[in-house]
């Protein structure tokens, strides 16, 4: 039996994009002040997908030291495992 999509929060892929937005932002509050504004307050915009999947914030940070690189790995890996998700959603939305 199909599960009935009655709610943003039925679709896998916001409950992973959630989850990938609150590990971000528990990892920017640890970031120097001058980052934490620009970095936290996007993190914290769950009604724009586009600014949750930046994956060049990621990509600073590990520059700057700020994530280490398994940490940068790992969610890299959700970043594409969302995006992919969101691709399909987009080609596929009325099917679901």
């Amino acid at each position: 039996m199909d599960k009935v999509i009655k709610d943003v929060k039925d679709l896998k892929v916001y409950n992973l994009s959630y989850k990938l937005a609150m590990e971000i932002f528990n990892i920017t509050k640890n970031f120097p002040k001058e980052e934490t504004y620009s970095l936290t307050i996007n993190s914290k915009n769950l009604t724009n997908t586009m600014n949750i999947m930046n994956p060049t914030w990621l990509d600073s940070g590990l520059d700057c030291k700020y994530v280490l690189e398994k940490k940068h790995r790992e969610l890299d890996n959700q970043y594409k495992e969302v995006g992919a998700m969101l691709y399909t959603l987009m080609n596929n939305w009325r099917t679901f």
